[in-house]
């Protein structure tokens, strides 16, 4: 949001979509915040989701 406001600021066009009720926003600003995402997006995969989904609950059983 602050990198809006300096394009604004600087005269420059920016443009937004408005964002749905229910609809989720990822920041990935950060290195967390894009692991996140790439982990929410890869959960809801309808290819990926179920193997992807086994191999984060085997890398969690490792960590135990």
């Amino acid at each position: 949001a602050d990198a809006i406001g300096v394009l604004l600021a600087q005269g420059k066009k920016v443009r937004c979509v408005r964002m749905q009720k229910g609809e989720q926003r990822y920041d990935i600003g950060t290195p967390l915040s894009y692991y996140k995402a790439c982990a929410d997006f890869a959960i809801a995969d309808s290819r990926y989701g179920e193997e992807f989904c086994a191999y984060l609950r085997q890398k969690l059983g490792e960590m135990a």
